[in-house]
C-alpha cells in the first residue's frame, strides 16, 4: 500500500515540476480588462499570457466571430463601419477597427506633434492631426485620394512642401529642391550662396556655419542659444506660403518621400 501512495506522491510531483498547461496554445480570451493569448510562457509552460493591457476608457470585448480587442464600447460605430480606420470628432482622432471605436486621441496631445492639434478627412474612412494654420496647395494630392492620406514631400520650384490631407503642412524655402532641398534655414553651409534667399551663411553658438535669417535686424547666428537647441529644426515661412512644422515633426506620420519638380 505504501507503494502505491508513494507511486502516486511522485506522479503528482512530476506533473508540478513541468507545469500543468491550464490552456489551449492559441486561444484568446479577455481577463483583468486586459486581452491574453495562451502560449507558451519563459518557463516553457503552456499559460494566458497578457498581449494588451485596456486602459480607461477601454474595455476588453470579444466581437462575435472575432478576436478580443480594446474598445471604448462593446457595440459598434456606425462612423467605423465600412472598414473605416479613423473619423474625425471634432479635433479628436478615433481609430477603429472592424466596425468598433478603439480609441480617442486629441489632435496636439502627442509631444512629438503638438502643433498638428487639427482633424480632417484625408481619405473617406480616414483622418489625420495637421497644424491649424495648413492650407490646400496645388502642388499637393488633393484630399479624397489615396495619394493624401499620408505625408508626401513635394517641390514647388525651390519650395520644398510637405502635404497631407491635401493641404500644405510644413514648408522650406531652398536653393535647389529635388532629391534633396540645400540652403533651408539651418542647413549646414560654407558661404551665402549655398542659402536660399533671405538667408546667410552664420556660424551658430557651436562654431558651426548654418543657414540663417535675420531676427529684428540682427542675424540668428548671433544670438547664443541652449546647448541642446537645433537650429536645423527651424525653417522659414514664406509670405506667399503657409507656415506649417520642422519635416522632423511630419515623421512621426510614416512619411513616404515622393519628390516631383517643376510644379509652380
Amino acid at each position: 500500500m505504501w507503494t502505491r501512495v508513494w507511486k502516486a506522491a511522485l506522479v503528482v510531483a512530476a506533473i508540478a515540476a513541468a507545469g500543468c498547461d491550464d490552456c489551449d496554445e492559441g486561444a484568446t480570451r479577455c481577463a483583468n480588462n486586459s486581452v491574453q493569448r495562451c502560449g507558451r510562457g519563459p518557463s516553457g509552460s503552456i499559460n494566458w499570457l497578457t498581449e494588451a493591457v485596456c486602459s480607461s476608457p477601454q474595455t476588453c470585448f470579444v466581437p462575435p466571430g472575432m478576436a478580443p480587442m480594446c474598445v471604448l464600447s462593446s457595440d459598434p460605430d456606425p462612423l467605423c463601419a465600412d472598414d473605416a480606420f479613423s473619423y474625425c470628432s471634432e479635433d479628436t482622432l478615433v481609430r477603429c477597427m472592424s466596425g468598433y471605436a478603439l480609441e480617442q486621441q486629441p489632435c496636439g496631445a502627442d509631444p512629438g506633434d503638438p502643433v498638428f492639434s487639427k482633424c480632417v478627412d484625408s481619405f473617406p474612412g480616414n483622418a489625420v492631426c495637421v497644424p491649424p494654420d495648413a492650407i490646400p496647395n496645388d502642388v499637393c494630392p488633393p484630399a479624397g485620394t489615396s495619394d493624401a492620406a499620408s505625408p508626401t514631400q513635394l517641390c514647388a520650384d525651390t519650395l520644398d512642401v510637405t502635404c497631407l490631407a491635401g493641404l500644405a503642412v510644413a514648408t522650406r524655402a531652398c536653393v535647389v529642391c529635388g532629391q534633396l532641398c540645400t540652403g533651408f534655414l539651418g542647413d549646414f553651409c560654407n558661404a551665402d550662396g549655398e542659402c536660399a534667399t533671405g538667408f546667410t551663411c552664420q556660424p551658430d553658438s557651436h562654431g558651426d556655419n548654418r543657414c540663417t535669417a535675420a531676427i529684428n535686424g540682427v542675424s540668428a547666428g548671433s544670438i547664443r542659444s541652449p546647448p541642446n537647441d537645433s537650429q536645423s529644426t527651424h525653417f522659414n515661412c514664406c509670405p506667399s506660403s503657409p507656415c506649417g512644422v520642422p519635416l522632423v515633426s511630419v515623421a512621426h506620420h510614416n512619411t513616404r518621400s515622393i519628390v516631383r519638380s517643376g510644379y509652380s
